[in-house]
């Protein structure tokens, strides 16, 4: 990539730079409160560093019904749940929280790559499904849901 840089003065008092560049157009990005409930303590450090890295602010919980409390008490923007965790699975997990009163994002995260899963995840009042692990666009995917739920 080339660049200039051109300077110019018309006396000794003022001097004018200029630069040239492209600008890229930045969207606007919704930063929201995200859970993360997952058993995988690694995949919850690395999703939420991920998202963190984004601007957001994550908290985790290692299972759905610290999941659930948290998310009672915080009522974040958008939780991501583990679809098999043991005690009380995602769907589970979800259903509780709609019966609850929770209108937030819910999206249902599986490293299970089946048309079955997603069907399931849909019947159980998510707004959707992420397949594990995740892939490059996560940030972008999870972006997607907040800006669909802010139009």
């Amino acid at each position: 990539m080339a660049a200039k840089f051109i300077c110019s003065a018309s006396s000794a008092k003022a001097v004018r730079f200029r630069l040239p560049c492209r600008l890229t157009q930045m969207r606007e990005r919704w930063m929201a409160d995200i859970l993360i409930i997952d058993d995988d303590e690694d995949i919850a450090d690395m999703v939420s560093l991920r998202l963190s890295l984004r601007g957001h602010t994550v908290h985790a919980q290692p299972n759905g019904l610290k999941g659930i409390e948290h998310a009672v008490q915080a009522t974040p923007e958008l939780i991501l749940v583990d679809m098999q965790m043991p005690e009380i699975n995602g769907e589970e997990v979800v259903e509780r929280l709609r019966d609850k009163g929770f209108e937030g994002l819910i999206i249902l995260l599986s490293a299970a790559r089946i048309p079955e899963h997603l069907r399931r995840a849909l019947d159980a009042r998510c707004n959707g499904y992420i397949s594990k692990p995740v892939e490059r666009d996560f940030e972008d995917q999870i972006e997607k849901y907040l800006e669909s739920a802010h139009v």
